[in-house]
């Protein structure tokens, strides 16, 4: 029934637009587009990042959808000028998304004759039709900001770790508990999300410094993008496939690691950390994908 709806809805939408044919405005590049919801707010500029929803279909009916999927696709608007373009870097697409405002929703139709590298078995006087929606516009400026943000953030979080790391040497970290799997951590947020299981893919938040002196060898924050880990694969330290499983989504704890639960006996040259090095982390559950 619900296949049968959404032929139905693209057969009017498809109605619609070749009753409005005459009407249309196009992209810059001559492709016919109907803006059904237009609030004539901000628009994208070079380098912003968008969120957007996407429904392609042809003349018989849907193809695929980013609804389908359960979540908006990720875009950076190409910084360069349409019409200095020699590299292709802005699709037809990506010129009707730079015409909508956060809430528009607009109709895009592809001519498949004026692109015939996009489909090998194409027919004649072909189109594709892709339904388009608005999420969210995040600046160039904002997106810099927050990148500023997240560094200052690390090099706060990288301080307190070295703190902690010679409170626990000294034997006066207070609230030290003992997780299940025999580590010893302290619990700075507990989150509210479900618990850490075996084959998610999770995303982490941290930083890593050597117990003996507190140097530095990763933080996430500097390059502000999580880490992401299958987690039991045993493609981390064995400390934290044992210890990821018992933590939450937005839990944030300081982890100490014996380097034998770490990288062993021999260190990690590529990481700068020396033989039989114990470990603290700083660790930030972010997200389940």
């Amino acid at each position: 029934m619900q296949r049968i709806l959404k032929i139905i809805f693209s057969i009017l939408i498809g109605i619609l637009f070749f009753s409005c044919s005459d009407n249309r405005s196009k992209t810059w590049t001559g492709h016919p587009y109907i803006h059904h919801i237009k609030n004539a707010t901000s628009t994208p500029n070079k380098g912003d990042i968008i969120e957007y929803h996407i429904r392609q279909r042809n003349a018989n009916g849907l193809g695929h959808s980013s609804y389908e999927d359960g979540k908006p696709k990720l875009f950076r608007i190409p910084e360069v000028d349409i019409q200095d373009d020699k590299m292709n870097r802005i699709s037809p697409i990506t010129e009707a998304l730079m015409l909508m405002s956060v809430g528009d929703s607009l109709t895009l139709e592809i001519l498949m004759d004026s692109l015939p590298e996009m489909l090998a078995n194409k027919k004649e006087g072909e189109s594709m039709f892709f339904d388009l929606k608005m999420i969210s516009i995040k600046s160039k400026n904002d997106i810099e900001k927050e990148k500023q943000n997240t560094i200052e953030q690390g090099n706060k979080l990288s301080s307190q770790l070295k703190k902690n790391i010679t409170a626990y040497k000294k034997g006066e970290l207070k609230k030290l508990q003992k997780s299940k799997s025999g580590f010893d951590f302290i619990s700075h947020e507990e989150g509210n999300g479900r618990q850490i299981k075996n084959g998610d893919i999770v995303l982490v938040h941290y930083i890593g410094q050597l117990q003996e002196n507190g140097k530095q060898f990763y933080n996430t924050y500097t390059n502000t993008h999580p880490y992401q880990i299958k987690v039991g694969a045993g493609r981390v330290i064995e400390a934290w496939d044992k210890m990821l499983p018992e933590l939450h989504i937005g839990d944030e704890i300081t982890l100490f690691v014996p380097y034998d639960q770490a990288y062993g006996a021999a260190g990690s040259k590529g990481l700068g950390i020396p033989e039989k090095s114990d470990l603290a982390f700083y660790m930030n559950v972010v997200q389940v994908k």
